[in-house]
């Protein structure tokens, strides 16, 4: 059984006090967005077996076991999760992934079992994606209410920097608390195409701890993005599009400069390919056909998206005749430019980086 496990952005997020338990009471509006890892999940006859980073402390393999023991252990279960949500990023991955394994865990060994409980032990976010929609949520997060949401064009962007959500809260001061969101506002704002009138408490403690992030928000505004707002406790931001053609008209270049479309770095999909503009043109050009097995090769190596089109570039430069080259090294320089632009980000080039993609909330 194959399940997505679809991110979140928070359509505003308000802090409203410091309970007596020590946690944060929160209001804030979630909405699904359209990237996702994936997951397999296959009954087996005993055992749990988890393939994907952490192991036995991932939170899908926590959803695992959970579920297993409250059904009675009906079984055993094979995990595979490909990760393709950031981390660190406010975003959600974790809990979404654990929500798809305790759904998927009910279709295969139906069982008596409260979901939305056990989805609050995993975390506050788990039982939103149980949820499957977008919800108004109050709490830490875990009382919900449905929402209708109108299909918004957006731009996700993470920095490549990890934020520790603890932190984050920890850094919450009463001058961060505001009042309820104006719900009817957001969404007749987000369905007309305006200026949402949202906030996040968590953009004032963040941006004190890591400065470059209001950078961050403001080059996104240059860009013409409307809303521009940190999800979670970041460092994403979520902004809103004209449509997808404007989403994908600009970029964060160095220096906040608008660049070409790449959305599609690091979303480890080949079918993005089509989207890099003019490589599949030139190749087409030259008669060569774009080898995907080869191409994948380099992508299960855990390079990032924009370098493993650059190893793959480079192969094809090495092989081409002379006369063929020169539309070869073009590409290859908008490849470099882009592995240029991610080093300035501070960002690894040789581990997995998610910074951009476009798509619907």
């Amino acid at each position: 059984m194959e399940r997505l496990a679809p991110a979140k952005v928070n359509l505003g997020l308000s802090v409203r006090f410091r309970r007596e338990d020590g946690y944060h009471e929160l209001h804030t509006l979630f909405a699904p967005f359209s990237l996702a890892d994936r997951l397999v999940v296959e009954p087996v006859s005993s055992g749990l077996h988890f393939q994907g980073p952490y192991g036995r402390e991932n939170l899908a393999y926590r959803a695992a076991s959970l579920y297993l023991e409250a059904a009675g252990q009906p079984g055993g279960v094979r995990i595979l999760l490909e990760k393709r949500i950031p981390e660190g990023a406010g975003l959600g991955g974790g809990s979404s992934d654990a929500a798809q394994v305790l759904l998927a865990l009910q279709a295969l060994y139906p069982a008596e079992v409260d979901l939305f409980a056990l989805a609050r032990t995993l975390g506050a976010d788990v039982p939103f994606f149980l949820l499957g929609r977008g919800a108004e949520a109050r709490g830490v997060g875990e009382r919900l209410m449905p929402l209708a949401l109108p299909p918004v064009p957006a731009v996700v962007f993470f920095p490549g920097l990890r934020v520790p959500t603890p932190l984050v809260y920890r850094a919450v001061r009463p001058e961060d608390f505001g009042p309820d969101l104006p719900v009817e506002a957001i969404l007749e704002a987000l369905a007309r195409g305006e200026e949402p009138p949202y906030w996040n408490s968590l953009e004032g403690p963040a941006f004190r701890l890591f400065p470059e992030l209001k950078e961050v928000r403001g080059r996104m505004r240059a860009l013409g993005l409307r809303g521009v707002l940190m999800s979670g406790s970041g460092s994403a931001f979520v902004g809103r599009a004209e449509g997808q053609d404007h989403a994908r008209r600009g970029r964060l270049g160095p220096g906040g400069a608008p660049g070409p479309a790449r959305w599609e770095v690091g979303m480890l999909r080949l079918d993005l390919l089509k989207e890099v503009p003019g490589l599949l043109e030139e190749i087409k050009a030259l008669s060569l056909r774009l080898d995907e097995e080869r191409f994948r090769f380099w992508l299960q190596q855990d390079y990032p998206f924009v370098e493993a089109l650059y190893r793959y570039q480079v192969g094809l430069l090495l092989e081409a005749p002379q006369a063929h080259r020169a539309p070869l090294v073009q590409a290859l320089m908008a490849t470099v430019e882009e592995l240029d632009w991610l080093l300035l980000q501070g960002a690894s080039p040789s581990a997995p980086v998610h910074p951009v993609r476009a798509g619907y909330i």
